[in-house]
């Protein structure tokens, strides 16, 4: 009985057992790890493109744009200015982050949150 000496061998057959494996670089994998009964079904998800980076940066910094609405000045029309100098700083970094994943912008968005935070506790402290 060969399911009797698979069972003697250790090998079973567990159909709900799925492995995911990862990769940036497709290209560099041994063929005989994705030769088909390996890894043979490959998903390809692409990096952002220009557009997608800077909807991603605007859903980062959301938040402290929405803050900068209600914590400027309504009667000068400043809001309107800081915003937009806000829009164009997104964009500008959105235009320079070419082939960069979503969790590098995370990444970038998190580190410039610390250092603004850092420089506003320095500044505080030196006044």
């Amino acid at each position: 009985d060969s399911s009797s000496s698979a069972s003697k061998l250790g090998l079973h057959h567990q159909p709900s057992v799925i492995v995911v494996a990862t990769t940036s670089r497709m290209d560099c994998l041994d063929r005989a790890l994705i030769r088909p009964g390996r890894l043979e079904e490959h998903i390809a998800l692409s990096l952002p493109n220009c557009t997608q980076r800077r909807a991603c940066l605007i859903s980062l910094f959301d938040s402290e744009t929405q803050t900068l609405l209600v914590d400027t000045d309504g009667s000068s029309g400043c809001e309107h200015t800081v915003v937009e100098q806000r829009i164009k700083e997104i964009d500008d970094i959105a235009r320079c982050t070419e082939h960069k994943s979503y969790a590098y912008l995370r990444a970038l968005y998190q580190e410039a949150t610390i250092s603004y935070a850092r420089e506003a506790v320095f500044s505080k402290l030196s006044a």
